[in-house]
């Protein structure tokens, strides 16, 4: 059955395998492939991407610009994509892949949104595109609890904690990421039958608990990535990530 599935970092490194491998697996899917920007043609990256997608020319993938570090670019995007959907002229949201985040380790830096830029472009975007596609589940108030403000506005770095804070500020996001994993999981058994939400973190491929990426092509992981997220294999499946990597409850900090 097709289906839209929407990558966000799709110039990436494992984006592009990701995108590589979707028309060869999933021929009948629309892929919608996102970058900051879509015009930079001349951006190694991007020209990455269209070497990719000029290897499948009847393939359904379209690069479209999508800036993370501008809430209001995310909502736009959200907007034409489900206006899309209800005219018909693409199919139903089958996988979004949260593929994009970023980090400083000399200071912190800020988005045009006045945002710490790495809670705001790793977590913020995604939570907000994934629940922009869960109607009853995106009615979000604007603003943020006292209790989180310092996530998107925090204390100026120390000197001597420039470093550091950048390690913590890229945990802390992908720590949002994982609770709203799970919360959203909670939320989608009570509605829909379908649940195929998952973090990979770093678990990209096995060898990588022992060894280092240098082990292996750095798009192979990309390349696995479609099964896991449009196949029915996994529908409802949990802990398939676990199971694939062979890890246990004992092997992570979380």
């Amino acid at each position: 059955m097709a289906g839209t599935i929407i990558i966000t970092g799709a110039n990436g490194s494992l984006g592009l395998g990701f995108v590589q491998a979707v028309p060869a697996q999933y021929p009948t899917h629309t892929l919608v492939a996102t970058v900051r920007n879509a015009s930079a043609e001349a951006d190694t990256n991007m020209i990455s991407l269209q070497i990719v997608v000029s290897k499948h020319p009847e393939s359904r993938i379209l690069i479209e610009s999508l800036d993370l570090g501008s809430i209001a670019s995310v909502r736009s995007f959200a907007d034409v994509i489900s206006t899309n959907i209800s005219d018909g002229e693409r199919p139903l949201i089958s996988a979004i892949v949260c593929n994009v985040f970023t980090w400083s380790l000399s200071g912190e830096k800020r988005t045009s949104d006045g945002y710490e830029a790495t809670f705001q472009v790793s977590h913020l975007p995604h939570m907000l595109l994934v629940l922009s596609f869960s109607n009853p589940l995106a009615k979000l108030r604007a603003g943020f609890p006292g209790d989180l403000e310092h996530l998107v506005h925090p204390p100026p770095d120390k000197p001597d904690e420039v470093h550091d804070k950048g390690f913590q500020r890229y945990s802390t996001a992908k720590i949002a990421n994982v609770v709203f994993m799970h919360n959203l999981n909670r939320r989608l058994r009570a509605r829909v039958a379908v649940r195929r939400l998952m973090s990979v973190v770093n678990i990209m491929m096995p060898l990588l608990r022992h060894l280092t990426a240098l082990c292996e092509r750095r798009r192979t992981p990309g390349g696995i990535w479609p099964p896991s997220a449009s196949g029915l294999s996994f529908m409802g499946k949990g802990e398939a990530c676990w199971r694939w990597a062979g890890m246990s409850s004992g092997e992570t900090v979380l």
